[in-house]
């Protein structure tokens, strides 16, 4: 799971324009309550991508998610969120599922 997790992450936050970052920003501590209060969203992965931006997945009890890139600044953007979140079991240690 944690890394499935992890390669879509990376893969989204490597994909996003970054005329796209604009549009949903704010300070971390401010949008990680948000998504906590409005949508009930807590950290299911956290991890650093090359650039040394904080990627992260929230995901929600009723299957919303919301994925966040912070950079080193501090300054959090929503780029990415749905509905249907199913997280996976852990894969096998030979990388087969389970």
């Amino acid at each position: 799971m944690r890394l499935l997790l992890c390669a879509a992450a990376l893969v989204a936050a490597v994909f996003v324009p970054e005329d796209a970052l604009a549009q949903a920003c704010a300070e971390r501590a401010a949008l990680v309550a948000a998504l906590a209060r409005d949508w009930g969203e807590a950290p299911a992965f956290r991890g650093l991508d090359a650039g040394g931006r904080l990627v992260e997945l929230f995901v929600a009890p009723s299957g919303s998610w919301s994925l966040v890139l912070t950079v080193p600044r501090g300054t959090a953007c929503l780029v990415g969120a749905g509905e249907d979140a199913t997280i996976l079991p852990p894969a096998r240690p030979d990388g087969a599922p389970s």
